[in-house]
C-alpha cells in the first residue's frame, strides 16, 4: 500500500463521500490532523537517526511519490 500524506488521505475520503455525505467532515479533518502529526513525528525521528542526512525533498519523493 502506498503511503499518503494527510492531505492526500483527506482528498480521497472527501471524494469517496462526495462532500455532502452523512459522515461529518470535521471527523475527517481531525483524522487528517492526527495523521499529519504522526508523519511529522516520524520524519523528525528519521531525520535525527538517519546517517544519510536526506534532504526533506528527497524524503518526500521516496516516501510519497512511489
Amino acid at each position: 500500500m502506498k503511503k499518503q500524506t494527510a492531505v492526500e488521505w483527506l482528498i480521497e475520503q472527501l471524494k469517496e463521500r462526495g462532500y455532502a455525505g452523512e459522515f461529518p467532515p470535521h471527523l475527517l479533518f481531525d483524522q487528517a490532523k492526527a495523521t499529519e502529526k504522526e508523519q511529522i513525528s516520524n520524519a523528525f525521528y528519521d531525520g535525527c537517526f538517519d546517517t544519510n542526512n536526506w534532504k526533506a525533498e528527497q524524503y518526500y519523493k521516496e516516501t510519497y511519490e512511489k
